[in-house]
This record gives C-alpha cells, structure tokens and sequence, in this order.
C-alpha cells in the first residue's frame, strides 16, 4: 500500500482510498488513549505527503506544534564519506554499503535505506540537523514517519534529536505502516 501511496514500482492507487485510509488512522488516533503528553512533533523528511498528513492529523487532534525541517535527509556523497571513514564497520559489511551507496550515487537517486540490507542500516547517517532550534521547555518529543521496517530511521532521527536537544526527556515514535512481528 505505501508503494503504491508513493506511486513506486509501478504502483497505484486511489484518492478515494487514500482518504478513507486517513480517515481511519484519525478515527484511530481519536480512539487512543496516549499515556503521556508530547510537546511537539518532528517529522522524518520525505518527498512524499504521508508522513506531512499524518503529523497534521496528530496536530489537529491533539494541537501540539509540528517542528518543521527539523531533519534534512544526508546526501549520498556525505553517507559514502562517512562509511569510508567509520573504522568501526567491517570490511566485508563496508564493502557491501559502499556499493549500494554507489548505485545510488550513480542512478543520481537521493539517499535511501530501502536499498540497503537491513543489518547495515543502523552504519548509514540518513540524516543531517538542519532546522534544530526546538524550544528548551519540549520535554518529550513525536517522530512521526510514513513506514518503519527495521527502526533506523527512527534511531538516527532520535540521535540527532539527543545530540542537538539536550533538554528532551523522551522522544516516541509514530508511523503508518509496520511489519508485524
């Protein structure tokens, strides 16, 4: 569904259905009962709509602010540079990302972890701060993305989050689409 959502491989689907799948996910986050209160919502950069939607959803609901551009994703030259340096991966497992790293670079795509193996994932800096001023009073903060399937999204979103926001106390995450485990 987020293929098709995205318009990828070949995908498509409806309007109609895309609204009746944001329909039920504010139904869902109406029903919801949060345990604790957010003071702001970071979304994870993407050229696509969903993640914006869906933090709008949540906004409107809930009223709590949506920092924008907080995150810009990494150029695939800036990933390559870091993998090349990083003594902390291994040869093999540097090998493998230097050439999924490669392929994009040559495509001329931005970088992506889809392409990547999921075990590698966590060795690729998908993001860069760019917009980081979030206000010393947000203690617990919202990532919002479109789908997760290993969590390095979120992990390196949170550690950029850690690193430029010392005074957040928590930082949870929401998507769309996730596997089931």
């Amino acid at each position: 569904m987020i293929y098709a959502m995205k318009g990828e491989d070949n995908l498509f689907v409806q309007d109609e259905i895309v609204e009746k799948l944001y329909a039920y996910a504010k139904k869902l986050i109406l029903n919801h009962t949060f345990s604790e209160q957010f003071d702001c919502i970071v979304l994870i950069p993407s050229k696509h709509s969903i993640t914006k939607r869906l933090g709008e959803i949540i906004h409107n609901v809930f009223n709590i602010p949506i920092k924008e551009n907080f995150l810009r994703k990494n150029s695939v030259s800036q990933a390559i540079l870091y993998v090349k340096s990083n003594t902390l991966i291994s040869p093999s497992d540097k090998q493998s990302l230097l050439g999924a790293l490669g392929t994009l670079q040559k495509c001329n795509e931005g970088l992506s972890i889809k392409n990547i193996k999921s075990n590698l994932r966590q060795y690729v800096p998908i993001f860069i701060g760019y917009n980081v001023a979030i206000p010393i009073d947000v203690k617990h903060i919202l990532l919002v993305d479109d789908i997760s399937s290993s969590g390095a999204t979120f992990g390196h979103a949170a550690s950029l989050v850690r690193k430029y926001c010392p005074t957040v106390e928590k930082i949870s995450a929401l998507t769309l689409f996730s596997p089931l485990k």
